[in-house]
Order: structure tokens, then sequence, then C-alpha cells
């Protein structure tokens, strides 16, 4: 979630979403700048799960979801078939005005393209617009099981600025404030 970018864009088929940079991926205050969700009781096709956090504009956001795929068809019997995930799960972030944006896609409007082929979807913001977020990791499709899954988002918490304001969210339990 805080790596470094390389050249030529990111995600890059070489190197991801950069270089690991351990300093960016802990934040200093870990209270207010970061929330993770390790997901063991993972997703189905068409299950979803939301969290919330409240985010400050001064600091850029980062969302990261990752999982362990299962194995795909081993060569020569899938020779030419791609891709080769299996378990496809969906990151989509939409933030307090309405703007949605999907993991992995990252051309205006962030929201047209999801990602068919990729393990680990991020969605970052250089300028959040301050406000709640909704998190949701969709199951968009796992033909065996459920999948488990990692979250994790580093952001300027406002709760220090606004206090945690009561919103109408069906699980709060899920809102880091």
């Amino acid at each position: 979630n805080g790596g470094d970018h390389m050249t030529n864009g990111i995600p890059n088929p070489n190197y991801g979403w950069g270089r690991m940079n351990l300093s960016h991926s802990f934040a200093d205050d870990m209270q207010n700048n970061f929330a993770f969700w390790d997901v063991t009781q993972g997703l189905a096709t068409n299950d979803m799960r939301e969290y919330y956090i409240l985010v400050n504009e001064n600091k850029p956001l980062r969302i990261t979801l990752d999982w362990t795929d299962r194995e795909a068809c081993p060569e020569p019997t899938c020779a030419g078939t791609a891709p080769k995930l299996v378990n496809d799960l969906d990151l989509v972030v939409t933030d307090t005005n309405g703007q949605v944006y999907y993991g992995n896609d990252l051309t205006a409007p962030f929201n047209d393209q999801p990602d068919r082929r990729n393990n680990v979807e991020r969605v970052e913001v250089s300028t959040p617009v301050p406000g709640y977020y909704t998190i949701q990791v969709r199951g968009y499709n796992i033909p065996v099981g459920t999948q488990d899954f990692a979250l994790v988002a580093s952001y300027e918490n406002m709760n220090s600025l606004l206090g945690c304001v009561s919103m109408n969210i069906p699980n709060p339990a899920n809102i880091v404030c």
C-alpha cells in the first residue's frame, strides 16, 4: 500500500504498485492514518463486505485489496487461456460526494474498467474530498467456496478535526473514525 512509484506508470506488469517502502506502508500515527482488515471469512460470488473511513484532504488516500488466488489450470492443459485469475474480487470505493472508484481503474471516470486480471487492486486518490468514504469488497467470481482477503487503507483521518459524527450506516462496527 505504501510502495514508491517507479517509472512507466502504475500498476506496472514488472513491479506492480512500486518498490516496497515500509515507512510509507505503516503510518507514523497508526491510530489516525492506517486501517486494515484481515478477512478470514471470505466472500462467495455476489457477496459483499462494506467498511467506512473518515478522510481529510491533506494527504493522499490509498486503499489496497489483496488475496491469495487459487491455483489456475496447469499448462499445457490450459495453454493459451488468459487470464489465469481464478477468484475475482472487486474493490469499489465511493467518496462522500458519490464519486465511485474501481480498483486499478486509473483513467477517468475511474469506475468503468473493473480489473479481471490481478489479485491486487488499489484505489489511489491524490487529493481526496474530505468526508466519509465507503469501501466495498465484492465477490465477482469465486467458482468454489469462498475467498479470504486483506484490505488496508492509509489516509489522514478527520477524527481529530471533526470528531466522529453519527451516520445512518447498517453496520456501525465497520466505521473507522
